[in-house]
C-alpha cells in the first residue's frame, strides 16, 4: 500500500523489462490508462561502476546520439513536460542529456517530429557536433556541444495541405551536413500546381549555418517525380559542396 502511494516519489515500481542501450539503463513499465495500454521508459545513464543519474522517469521514445553512448534524445509527456520556454499549452517536450557533463536541456516543446527520424545518418553531421531533428514541418538544428538549440523552421513558411480547399502547402525535406559538419542543406517543396496526385514540384535548396541556424537561399527549380535531367527532383546525393557551402545539384 505505501508502495503504490508513493510510487512517483520513491521509484519503488518494479520495471516490466530492463535493457541496456549505450551507457543508459532503460526500464519500461506497463502504463494502462483509458482503455488504452503503453509504456513509459526511465532513462538512467550509468558512469563507471558506480555512477547513476536518472535522466527521467516518463520518456515517451528516444535515441542515443550516434558514436556517442553517453548522450541521449528522447521525448517526454506529462508529470515531466513542466514549464517552458515554449509556453504552457503543449503537453511533450523533446529533450537532449549529455552524460559527459550530467546536463539536461530542452530541445523544443509539442515538436510535430517522430523520433525514428533520427534514424537517418544524414541528420547527425560528420564532427559530432550538430543534429538536425526535421520532418515535413519542422526543423530544430541541436548543437549537441553546448546544449543550444535553433528552430528555423517559421522562416521557410511551413504549412500543411486541406484538401480540397487549399492544395498549395510547403514541406521540408532534410538534405545533408557539409563534410566540415558546420553547414547543413535542406529542400523546401511545395506543388507546382493544383490537382491530385502531384507531379510536378517546385524546390527550393536553403543553406543552414549549424551555430546560428541561419537561412540561405541558394538555388530554386521545377521538378517532377520520376524526372530525368533539368526535371529531376533534387536529392542528397546529388549535392556539390564548396568550403562548407552547398551548390546546386547539376
Amino acid at each position: 500500500m505505501v508502495c503504490a502511494v508513493l510510487l512517483a516519489a520513491a521509484g519503488c515500481a518494479v520495471p516490466d523489462r530492463i535493457e541496456k542501450r549505450g551507457n543508459f539503463q532503460v526500464e519500461y513499465f506497463r502504463m494502462d490508462a483509458f482503455g488504452h495500454t503503453g509504456n513509459r521508459r526511465a532513462l538512467i545513464h550509468i558512469k563507471g561502476l558506480t555512477g547513476r543519474t536518472r535522466v527521467t522517469d516518463r520518456a515517451v521514445s528516444f535515441h542515443i546520439v550516434n558514436n556517442d553512448a553517453d548522450r541521449i534524445i528522447y521525448e517526454t509527456c506529462g508529470r515531466d513536460a513542466g514549464p517552458s520556454r515554449y509556453g504552457p499549452t503543449s503537453a511533450c517536450r523533446h529533450m537532449y542529456f549529455d552524460g559527459h557533463t550530467d546536463k539536461t536541456y530542452e530541445i523544443g516543446r509539442g515538436l510535430k517530429v517522430a523520433m525514428s527520424a533520427l534514424d537517418d545518418g544524414n541528420r547527425w553531421s560528420a564532427n559530432g557536433r550538430f543534429v538536425a531533428i526535421a520532418d515535413q514541418y519542422e526543423l530544430v538544428i541541436l548543437d549537441m556541444q553546448t546544449g543550444r538549440s535553433v528552430a528555423p523552421a517559421a522562416a521557410l513558411r511551413l504549412e500543411a495541405p486541406y484538401y480540397p480547399e487549399k492544395w498549395l502547402h510547403r514541406e521540408l525535406r532534410w538534405g545533408a551536413w557539409s563534410p566540415d559538419g558546420i553547414h547543413g542543406a535542406a529542400i523546401v517543396m511545395s506543388p507546382h500546381g493544383p490537382g491530385l496526385p502531384v507531379y510536378e514540384w517546385d524546390e527550393e535548396l536553403y543553406s543552414v549555418d549549424g551555430v546560428s541556424g541561419a537561412l540561405t537561399l541558394v538555388a530554386s527549380h521545377t521538378g517532377d517525380i520520376g524526372g530525368s535531367g533539368d526535371r529531376k527532383l533534387w536529392r542528397s546525393a546529388d549535392f556539390r559542396w564548396d568550403s562548407g557551402e552547398v551548390l546546386p545539384p547539376r
